[in-house]
């Protein structure tokens, strides 16, 4: 399918998601109360109302969480990458990060730890810019305001 050392099929691997996140969701939207799509379904909404403007704003701080988790996971994403990339130019951060430290006799632990730390600042400016939606995080339920 052309998907060696390509982007494309590591972006497809990692876009799979994670059970883990599909638990979080799935735990956090039965903690909305029953009541609430019962009351929408008397007023004359659809399934599809009913997740849109019920569900969907409710889950949004879980929401944010799974999408910090993911975008950390992406980020720093080492093993599948090493196995589905092998060409320099196609190397993402935590590859190139181990180029630092590969050789045995002239590792240069102190330009990775510059670059370590260099490549830990989008995590948090996203982290920052999410903080609003993060603040309910897990502890949550559907009745709280």
């Amino acid at each position: 399918y052309g998907l060696s050392d390509s982007m494309l099929a590591l972006i497809l691997v990692l876009a799979g998601g994670s059970a883990f996140n599909i638990w979080l969701v799935k735990a956090y939207i039965d903690t909305i109360p029953k009541e609430l799509d019962e009351a929408a379904f008397v007023a004359g909404a659809n399934h599809r109302i009913v997740f849109i403007h019920i569900i969907l704003p409710l889950a949004r701080p879980q929401l944010a969480v799974i999408f910090v988790l993911s975008f950390i996971a992406a980020y720093s994403e080492y093993v599948i990458t090493s196995i589905f990339l092998n060409n320099p130019q196609n190397h993402t951060l935590a590859l190139g990060l181990q180029t630092f430290i590969t050789n045995q006799f002239a590792a240069n632990w102190t330009l990775f730890a510059a670059a370590a730390v260099l490549s830990s600042l989008p995590i948090m400016a996203m982290f920052l810019f999410m903080q609003r939606f993060l603040q309910n995080g897990l502890a949550t339920t559907g009745t709280q305001g």
